[in-house]
């Protein structure tokens, strides 16, 4: 025990601890400061405020941001050549091109931009048929990994599995509006009276998946690649999200307008904006393929936060470009599905 306790209070895992350790207390100093002196809840949904203290507080965050990034990719094990292949270099591009493309809509024409975004739109059903077949996806792949004897894996998938679904029928309040049935007692005092059960805890709720899905989609990958289990022999390795499911995933922390002063939303945005420089840079540097591509989401980033930023108060709904966000979700869960399956089916 005290070898391991050694071990972990050394080198580049003291300095990582160091840094989130200096970064929460930064986010907690700021967090209690608005909710005591300024009487902002820690989950204010309201327009961007760009007054002189939340200046100051985005350059925290951006610091916080730049901190975090750099110590972990200084401490990152040697790399061979990234090489994008075919479908992932088409996905990264489709990603960027997507999001670009309903930021722009929003600005030509909000009207539609809204009407794509209703219940039961374009929008929410396009968003709960990616979580359905990345659950199918994932559920094929883990009794394909439990043939092969790859329990762990298998019941990453199977967790997967369950975690898409449920996100796909919370969606469409599980089927309640196409099945027409009125709600249970239990469920008819939520924000909406629909059965789903996000709606009792709407605000937390979409906090919790948004940063929850920046981490597993974007955060892990960056993580993965300094700290994990990115080898070949590892029982895990298949299924960890790799580098181009962050390429794809990356675009979703740019739908923001009314959750832009969250402090965990802004620094999802500066975290993936930094990782996609140090990406960026790193490619460059070892004439890597691939890095137009990257270069291409990085713009859509800036281009579509900075569009919402900007124009965000000639939305019809305050929100609804995090009804795009989770569209953006679900669709770069299915591409990690299909990456899980694609090097599961090939072994």
């Amino acid at each position: 025990m005290s070898a391991e306790i050694t071990r972990f209070f050394s080198g580049r895992t003291l300095r990582l601890f160091i840094v989130c350790l200096v970064s929460a207390a930064v986010i907690a100093g700021l967090a209690a400061y608005e909710y005591f002196v300024l009487g902002l809840e820690p989950h204010d949904e309201s327009a961007p405020r760009f007054g002189v203290y939340f200046l100051i507080r985005s350059a925290l965050v951006i610091g916080c941001s730049l901190l975090l990034t750099a110590t972990v990719w200084a401490s990152r094990r040697p790399l061979g050549a990234v090489r994008l292949d075919a479908i992932s270099t088409l996905a990264i591009y489709g990603s960027a091109v997507c999001s670009i493309v309903a930021a722009f809509t929003f600005l030509w024409n909000s009207e539609a931009f809204h009407r794509y975004a209703l219940e039961d739109g374009l929008v929410e059903w396009t968003s709960a048929g990616a979580c359905f077949l990345a659950s199918i996806t994932f559920l094929i792949t883990a009794f394909r990994r439990y043939a092969r004897g790859s329990s762990r894996s298998g019941l990453v998938c199977v967790g997967l599995a369950l975690l898409t679904f449920l996100i796909g029928m919370e969606e469409i309040s599980w089927m309640q509006r196409v099945l027409v049935f009125e709600s249970p007692e239990m469920f008819a005092h939520n924000r909406k009276n629909e059965v789903n059960l996000h709606n009792f805890f709407t605000n937390v709720s979409e906090n919790l998946y948004y940063v929850g899905s920046f981490a597993i989609l974007i955060a892990v990958p960056f993580l993965n690649e300094a700290y994990g289990i990115a080898i070949e022999s590892h029982p895990l390795a298949d299924v960890v999200p790799d580098r181009p499911v962050a390429l794809v995933a990356a675009p979703l922390v740019a739908f923001n307008y009314d959750m832009w002063n969250i402090i965990p939303i802004q620094m999802a945005f500066f975290m993936t904006l930094v990782l996609l420089l140090a990406y960026l840079w790193d490619m460059t540097r070892r004439k890597d393929t691939g890095i137009y591509a990257v270069l291409a989401v990085a713009c859509a980033v800036v281009i579509v936060q900075g569009v919402f930023l900007g124009f965000g108060e000639n939305l019809v709904r305050s929100w609804e470009p995090t009804e795009y966000k989770e569209l953006l979700i679900p669709l770069a869960f299915f591409f990690y599905a299909f990456r899980v399956a694609t090097k599961t089916f090939s072994a």
